[in-house]
């Protein structure tokens, strides 16, 4: 079912219902295949969405996108310490915003992340050696 993008619903002892997986309807391979990965971008989105926004009608200068940068990169650092990204970069800058996307009235950032990942298979293989055969492992 799992490989077919259909999360079981399975019945734990001790539990009850539980959803037992996490893709999406995504059609295809990518971390957006995932619930926590589709959940974070969401979220991240509602974050970059609020901070924006306290932006508008500010100068379009570098002052303004290094304010910018900073408070999303503090936003980003908060979803570090949450175990939410590996890691991020932010860029606002000239490289993003040229002269004509000034002119246009428009500021850039761009964003880019290292989602965490989930574990969804645990591996545990048992190994069987004969009496002393451990012990010789090490050395």
């Amino acid at each position: 079912m799992y490989e077919n993008k259909i999360n079981p619903i399975t019945n734990l002892p001790g539990i009850g219902l539980v959803v037992w997986g996490q893709k999406t309807r995504n059609p295809f391979a990518s971390a957006m295949d995932r619930v926590n990965v589709a959940r974070l971008v969401n979220y991240i989105r509602t974050i970059l969405a609020t901070v924006g926004n306290g932006f508008l009608f500010e100068p379009n200068d570098k002052i303004t996108r290094d304010q910018l940068k900073s408070i999303i990169s503090s936003a980003m650092n908060d979803l570090i310490s949450k175990r939410g990204v590996y890691d991020y970069l932010v860029v606002c800058d000239d490289s993003n915003n040229t002269p004509d996307r000034i002119a246009r009235n428009e500021l850039y950032v761009d964003v880019a992340i290292e989602p965490m990942k989930d574990v969804e298979f645990i591996y545990i293989p048992i190994r069987l050696y004969n009496p002393g055969d451990i012990a010789k492992l090490g050395k």
